[in-house]
């Protein structure tokens, strides 16, 4: 079943199409095993922006209702699943979730990983419809402003990063170094986001693992 997925958005992605991904993890069927495969996926469908969040019930829902009938509710939906999920996980403890996806989102933005699936995406991605990009003098400008952030004014692995991702573009097929341009900046924002959303996450571990001590059985 992985298989065929990752050879349909590899399909689409041949048209020209770039594929972006929303998953969920927590659902009733996912063990720990499932944020390792989650990776895989991603990598292999070389799917650069991967949207990645835990599962929450929100009021007036099937899922929510189920889930309170189950006593599974943890509390109200915030809204956001990127920070909490409100559903006791079946296969899995709450802490092995958090830590699963935790692990999963800061490998997703790996500087590495990150760079592998999308020059794959890049070099292997079906020629768009439009002709050749020539680029104007505000474009040049713009090109300027992102070298600076991502590259002058940035770290050492960040400005690695940048220069590896065009520089390889620029030799494999220069026709599509606006797309590396692009992915660049993109991950500089998604990578600092993961960034702040990790010290979330480790904060609300370490309030779940406390609070279980306190209601574990002498």
């Amino acid at each position: 079943m992985r298989g065929d997925l990752v050879e349909n958005v590899r399909k689409i992605q041949e048209y020209g199409i770039q594929v972006q991904a929303g998953m969920i993890v927590g659902f009733d069927n996912d063990d720990a095993t499932i944020f390792e495969e989650q990776l895989r996926f991603i990598q292999d469908a070389r799917i650069p922006v991967s949207m990645t969040g835990m599962l929450q019930a929100m009021p007036k829902t099937p899922l929510h209702d189920r889930m309170a009938k189950e006593g599974r509710l943890v509390a109200e939906s915030v809204g956001d699943q990127f920070v909490f999920s409100n559903i006791l996980p079946k296969a899995m403890s709450r802490v092995e979730l958090y830590k699963g996806y935790r692990a999963l989102i800061a490998e997703l933005y790996e500087f590495q990983n990150f760079r592998r699936r999308t020059l794959e995406f890049i070099l292997n991605r079906g020629r768009q419809v439009g002709g050749t990009f020539k680029p104007r003098r505000e474009e040049w400008l713009l090109l300027g402003r992102i070298l600076k952030d991502t590259v002058l004014a940035a770290s050492p692995r960040r400005a690695w990063f940048t220069l590896s991702l065009i520089g390889t573009t620029l030799w494999r097929d220069p026709s599509r170094v606006s797309d590396a341009v692009g992915f660049a900046i993109v991950h500089k924002g998604l990578y600092e986001y993961m960034q702040q959303l990790d010290g979330h996450l480790e904060r609300v571990i370490r309030e779940i693992e406390e609070a279980d001590l306190v209601v574990a059985p002498v």
